[in-house]
């Protein structure tokens, strides 16, 4: 039980990161920087460190050829995420678009029954459902309705969800691979395939882009939470880490008041209390087979 709350707190500091990635990937656009140009800087710059770390702490880099593939789909699906969240910034507003991304727990929590033999038990059923009706209340417009008015940037937002849940499911099965090791690996496909997919109509950043992107994006999104995420794989379930990286909707939807004048109303504190509410319950159910 201890390893599953060392675990959640790994991935609730993680989505506290995640959550500020609105004005991140807007300050990047802003910069004329494409969303491939910035994953091929941020994966160049992660992938050294992560190399170190690893070194340093006698791990082997070598990894079994069974887990390439997994490593492949990882970046793939890693990739796509940062593709589809980043236009779904630019066309949408921070809280719609972490909202629609958020449904993964949803997709995540269904596919661990079959796949892993999670337990889906009530009452993580009545936690899922208390977060995902938190996370409508957070794009409410007011007591007349909820303002998901579904345009490109909705589907968008969307898709990344599903990318993120194939991401997530594929993480699982690096279980037994120390983090800083699966974290290099991951970075070095990430800028391979962000490189080659950047080169068509390529324009050379400014530098004062490329220093931002190589910390927020290299040091700190790269690094630090991905090492924060695979942590929180090895020890707890997909399904708990998934709600409680719901932290990012709440996170997210203060940037969005804060920053961008979204609208502060009762629906989004009621909404994030849910959401909260939900990742407590989840956290602290005791199951079974938990590792102790």
């Amino acid at each position: 039980m201890k390893g599953q709350i060392t675990g959640l707190l790994a991935i609730f500091v993680a989505a506290s990161i995640w959550g500020l990635g609105g004005p991140y990937f807007r300050w990047v656009d802003s910069q004329g920087v494409s969303i491939f140009t910035s994953n091929a800087i941020s994966g160049i710059v992660a992938a050294p460190i992560m190399l170190a770390l690893a070194l340093a702490r006698g791990r082997s880099v070598r990894i079994a050829p069974g887990r390439l593939p997994v490593l492949v789909l990882m970046a793939l699906a890693t990739m796509a995420t940062n593709y589809t969240m980043f236009h779904a910034f630019r066309v949408t507003t921070v809280a719609n678009t972490v909202l629609l991304h958020y449904m993964t727990p949803v997709f995540v929590a269904l596919v661990a029954v079959p796949l892993f033999g999670e337990r889906l038990t009530w009452l993580k059923l009545v936690a899922l459902f208390a977060s995902m009706m938190g996370m409508m209340l957070v794009v409410s417009s007011g007591p007349g309705g909820v303002a998901l008015s579904i345009g490109r940037g909705e589907i968008l937002a969307f898709l990344s969800s599903l990318s993120y849940t194939v991401s997530i499911v594929a993480g699982r099965h690096l279980r037994g691979i120390d983090p800083g090791v699966s974290a290099f690996w991951l970075n070095v496909l990430l800028a391979v395939f962000s490189a080659a997919a950047a080169v068509p109509g390529f324009h050379p950043p400014p530098l004062v882009a490329v220093g931002v992107i190589a910390v927020g994006g290299g040091l700190i999104g790269s690094c630090l939470t991905i090492l924060l995420y695979f942590f929180a794989l090895s020890r707890a379930d997909a399904s708990r880490v998934s709600i409680v990286a719901l932290m990012e909707v709440v996170v997210g939807a203060a940037v969005g008041i804060a920053l961008f004048g979204e609208p502060a109303t009762w629906n989004v504190f009621a909404g994030g209390a849910l959401i909260l509410g939900g990742c407590i319950v989840v956290a602290a159910e005791k199951n079974a087979h938990d590792p102790q």
